[in-house]
């Protein structure tokens, strides 16, 4: 992700260590956690504006591995400071939340012309696995792209920052946590089964490697309630 703070207070923590910016506005690349515990908090009102990339876009967009971002939270003066100083310049003309969205937006467009491409084969790797939620076999993924098992595992570890198995963890996880929270009605075992979890103990066992709490525990939990109340009040 990359995102900009122009008001309010962010922190993050991960296994403890906190991690500090600098004065406001503040613009920073955020990558995925790989088996690590984190914190995010905030203090007041925030303005934050988040633009997600999709698995190989850090990479095409600015040409950087995304094993630089794993696990971290990083100023984007410090991984990339010509994009940053193109950005900055604009930043201090900015005065409202759309000021801000546009500065973001349009600096993401111009960055576009130096953007590269990976290879072919990791985007239809990854239009599988996506499609699929995870659920699939990678001897599978790799024998339709018609590719090398070593040189996928390390050119998509390259290019996404994670490997394909924990990519596809992730995205299964994301599954059914969102079935979860959309409040699908079915019970946690047919949830399971429905995301491609072999059995019970697989499922709670991914579970709580990702929300460090058991999928019960999470049904009874402060985000289920919020949801609740968001979907409720918007229908």
């Amino acid at each position: 992700m990359l995102g900009l703070i122009w008001r309010g207070f962010a922190g993050a923590e991960v296994e403890g260590q906190l991690l500090k910016f600098g004065s406001m506005p503040i613009s920073h690349f955020s990558g995925q956690l790989f088996r690590k515990h984190a914190l995010v908090r905030w203090r007041g009102g925030i303005g934050h504006a988040v633009a997600e990339f999709r698995a190989t876009g850090f990479f095409e967009l600015f040409g950087l591995s995304g094993k630089l971002l794993v696990n971290t939270t990083r100023a984007v003066n410090d991984v990339h400071p010509p994009f940053d100083r193109s950005f900055a310049a604009r930043k201090t003309e900015c005065v409202t939340p759309d000021d801000y969205i546009r500065t973001l937006q349009d600096a993401l467009i111009r960055q576009i012309a130096d953007a590269c491409e990976a290879p072919p084969y990791l985007h239809k790797a990854i239009n599988m696995i996506e499609a699929a939620n995870g659920a699939i076999r990678l001897s599978d993924v790799i024998l339709e792209c018609g590719v090398q098992e070593r040189s996928f595992h390390l050119n998509f570890k390259s290019v996404v920052g994670l490997n394909p198995k924990y990519f596809c963890r992730v995205l299964q996880f994301n599954h059914v946590a969102q079935l979860i929270l959309s409040g699908a009605g079915s019970q946690l075992a047919e949830l399971a089964a429905d995301a491609g979890f072999y059995d019970q103990a697989h499922f709670t066992r991914a579970f709580k490697e990702f929300a460090k709490q058991s999928p019960q525990a999470f049904l009874e939990s402060d985000e289920i309630n919020l949801s609740t109340f968001i979907r409720l009040n918007e229908s």
